[in-house]
């Protein structure tokens, strides 16, 4: 029987994996498993269940939004301290970002507009950043100066405009990485 709850989804992408792929795939793909490694350990950190990692697409649930939250700052952080110590073909950026909302669970496959939602709400992210939609942001107890809206957008499949905020308080923010 399905189980309806209501969770965080983090979504998270990496920014121009086929060319890194084609680039090195030997490289990418021993990075690519570290980086698996890092989601999973810190969605276990913040309360989160690490519901898929394809290829270079990761999906996680939380309870609340703030530890959707600081899963997604350690993840962005962890992977910017890595990106200081090796070269820059081995760099790789993650695009992430969070909804709030019903998903329906049944043998442990998760389904709900949320997860679509916090996969379109990433690839509004810059490489490296966080983006989140209003309901997170309102679900939050963080300093509005953390944050700047980035207005209501409209999202491909999605039939109503969404909220959007993007996280500024990263290390990635204070550099132009692209």
């Amino acid at each position: 029987m399905d189980q309806l709850q209501d969770v965080v989804a983090l979504n998270g992408d990496i920014v121009s994996y086929s060319q890194l792929m084609a680039d090195d795939y030997d490289t990418t793909k021993a990075i690519v498993e570290t980086l698996q490694q890092l989601v999973s350990n810190q969605g276990a950190e913040n309360k989160g269940t690490l519901v898929n990692f394809v290829g270079d697409n990761f999906m996680a649930v939380f309870d609340s939004a703030s530890e959707a939250l600081q899963a997604s700052i350690a993840i962005a952080s962890q992977i910017e301290h890595r990106d200081l110590r090796i070269s820059s073909s081995e760099r790789v950026r993650f695009r992430l970002g969070l909804d709030l909302g019903d998903v329906s669970v049944s043998e442990q496959q998760y389904y709900g507009d949320v997860l679509n939602i916090a996969a379109r709400i990433q690839a509004m992210a810059r490489p490296g950043g966080i983006c989140v939609s209003g309901q997170v942001y309102r679900n939050l107890d963080e300093p509005a100066l953390r944050f700047r809206s980035m207005g209501k957008n409209k999202l491909k499949n999605i039939p109503e405009p969404i909220e959007i905020f993007e996280f500024v308080d990263l290390p990635t923010n204070q550099k132009d990485h692209i």
